[in-house]
């Protein structure tokens, strides 16, 4: 009891471990905590989960077996997963809050993104180096946008914001 976070790394290369179950009061599951725990199958996360940082379960048999494309965890747009089409317009769904950090990072045939009202943090490195990405309309729901959230997106020539954010 009282564990909200677990720190990167944590977990990572325990090569035994198939199953996790994240109790609801984690609300951060930082970069690299499962990364390489090859036998990790099945992993129970909380709707009640804030962020999961990057790679966090990259190596494990739970991501392999999730789809190619956006992969969510409930209200996260956690990664990109697999190879990206040229010229890739993304819808991010309704019901996501937050795109994790690095979630679109070095996706450079990645153009456009339409962002949903229900959308409240960016996290950093998010969209760093989508080369393609041309504009953004970023809603008035937004009020978190990180470091490096769009650094290096070199085509990105408009960006629609509203007043009501903060960055960090």
């Amino acid at each position: 009891d009282g564990v909200t976070d677990i720190s990167g790394g944590t977990f990572q290369n325990c090569k035994n471990i198939t199953k996790i179950v994240i109790p609801s009061s984690i609300r951060r599951i930082e970069s690299e905590t499962f990364k390489g725990c090859e036998s990790l199958k099945e992993i129970d996360i909380p709707e009640t989960i804030e962020f999961i940082g990057k790679d966090a379960f990259s190596g494990t048999p739970w991501y392999e077996m999730q789809p190619d494309g956006v992969v969510n965890v409930h209200h996260i747009l956690y990664a990109y997963k697999g190879d990206m089409p040229e010229n890739l317009h993304i819808d991010v769904g309704d019901n996501i809050k937050v795109i994790s950090n690095s979630a679109f990072e070095n996706c450079t045939n990645l153009v456009m993104v339409n962002m949903p009202d229900t959308l409240e943090s960016i996290f950093y490195n998010a969209f760093q180096n989508c080369t393609s990405l041309e504009s953004l309309e970023i809603p008035d729901s937004v009020t978190e946008i990180s470091w490096h959230a769009f650094r290096n997106c070199t085509n990105l020539s408009e960006v629609k914001l509203s007043l009501n954010w903060n960055t960090t």
